[in-house]
């Protein structure tokens, strides 16, 4: 409600006010709001008290007693005191908060401290590693540079040895299937066998001749000789290869089976590797035929095809 108007004169530290002053004082449930204007009437001010409240103010022609006044100031008081606890309880909280995050924050800044320190490292091990690559790259092209340059070699120097072990055997010839018997002279078997292949055969042309064991246990042991000459033993091979259905054991002796008999050069073991490895090729590659003749290996397409020669290992694997 709103009370009616007192002419508040001569106070000791007030003049005549000539202008519009409004004061409120709010959240205060029995507070006033005090409302000051020049009155024509009055020689001093007029003060108007007027309640926000019905019921709550003091009166309704309330005097702005010092009472009054230093009750309403000491409500402010209290009230901006409290303010400024929970203020301060909440400025409490924040630096707590803050606290916290710079905590956080330099958990954070030694989290990416260390990732740094990590990184640097890694790239360091990556550095060294990349030129250690570098080095063992270039290391690795010259050792298969030698490496390549060895094998070579190698292939040279075994094609040769295979060469100097055929050449000891130029005047051997190897003889397969002639039957096993008690006893039995293998010299009178190899001239048995020339007489049957017409070639007239003395005991001085030959120098020796002896069993050879078979890489496989059921195979009859080959029989090798070796001629004084040469000669002797090519006209042998020259006889075989001119008969007509083979040569039977039978034939070099009527005691013996009726199997099949084989009169070939003898060869190194080396150069019977690499016969059975160009038969196979050759059958690999569809060549119909392989064959060694004084020491030298050849193949042939086909029927009346023209014949090729293959001296070394690199040459077999070329064949196509």
């Amino acid at each position: 409600m709103r009370g009616r108007s007192t002419c508040v004169k001569n106070r000791a530290d007030v003049n005549c006010v000539s202008q519009l002053v409004n004061v409120r004082l709010e959240n205060y449930a029995d507070t006033p709001r005090v409302e000051s204007n020049h009155d024509s009437r009055c020689a001093a001010p007029t003060i108007t008290v007027t309640c926000d409240r019905p019921g709550q103010c003091i009166g309704p022609s309330t005097p702005l007693t010092k009472e009054f006044m230093l009750k309403v100031l000491q409500e402010l008081m209290f009230d901006v005191f409290e303010e400024l606890k929970t203020f301060k309880l909440d400025m409490s909280s924040l630096s707590d908060t803050v606290k916290t995050f710079r905590k956080d924050m330099d958990e954070v800044a030694a989290s990416v401290k260390f990732a740094s320190d990590k990184l640097d490292e890694a790239n360091k091990l990556m550095r060294e590693m990349s030129a250690e690559f570098v080095t063992l790259r270039k290391e690795n092209e010259e050792l298969r540079s030698r490496n390549a340059n060895l094998t070579y070699k190698v292939t040279a120097l075994k094609d040769k040895v295979r060469s100097m072990d055929q050449y000891y055997r130029k005047d051997n010839l190897e003889i397969s299937g002639l039957p096993v018997t008690p006893n039995e002279d293998t010299n009178s078997l190899v001239k048995d066998l020339a007489q049957a292949l017409g070639v007239e055969v003395s005991e001085s042309d030959i120098s020796t001749s002896h069993r050879v064991p078979a890489f496989q246990k059921n195979r009859t042991p080959a029989l090798t000789v070796q001629f004084v000459r040469r000669s002797t033993r090519d006209s042998i091979i020259e006889k075989y290869r001119q008969r007509k259905g083979g040569l039977t054991a039978r034939d070099v002796s009527a005691v013996f089976p009726g199997d099949r008999i084989f009169v070939n050069e003898h060869l190194a073991p080396d150069n019977k590797v690499f016969l059975s490895k160009l038969k196979a090729k050759c059958r690999e590659v569809w060549y119909a035929y392989a064959w060694a003749r004084d020491e030298k290996f050849f193949v042939r397409k086909s029927q009346g095809a023209p014949f090729k020669r293959v001296e070394s290992y690199e040459a077999l694997e070329s064949l196509t």
